[in-house]
């Protein structure tokens, strides 16, 4: 298999606080040139990829602590719900890199209605029946 020293260097194993780069990881652990990001500039907080594993095609989310500390935002719900739902159509596994602090709270975060679309990004989750991975 391959293997990637550069991996145990992303993340401090001293500072549990400090911010990494998500895309960094995913390009690191996904097929070398197979990662396709989706909606980059909406949902800032979440990734969504489309990627080969081991010659494999995959979806990849992952949060992305760099914004909002990867909180999960209305955006963010919306965006990872529909990428999501398009896995489960197309029948491909998702990888899920997961470091998630929780729902994104607030005055404007209740404005947006964050929870109604964070629960149903959470219950789209909980009926999946493509492979997943975390």
């Amino acid at each position: 298999g391959r293997s990637d020293v550069e991996l145990e260097t992303i993340i401090s194993p001293i500072n549990r606080r400090e911010a990494y780069d998500v895309r960094e990881i995913i390009q690191r652990v996904m097929d070398i040139g197979s990662v396709m990001e989706v909606s980059k500039d909406f949902g800032l907080g979440h990734v969504c990829c489309y990627a080969r594993l081991n010659g494999k095609p995959c979806g990849v989310i992952a949060n992305d602590c760099t914004y909002h500390g990867g909180a999960l935002t209305e955006a963010a719900s919306r965006k990872v719900r529909r990428f999501m739902e398009i896995c489960q159509t197309f029948s491909l596994p998702i990888v899920f890199f997961v470091d998630e602090p929780g729902f994104m709270v607030g005055k404007e975060a209740e404005k947006q209605g964050t929870i109604r679309a964070g629960t149903a990004a959470v219950l789209t989750a909980s009926t999946l029946t493509v492979p997943t991975v975390t």
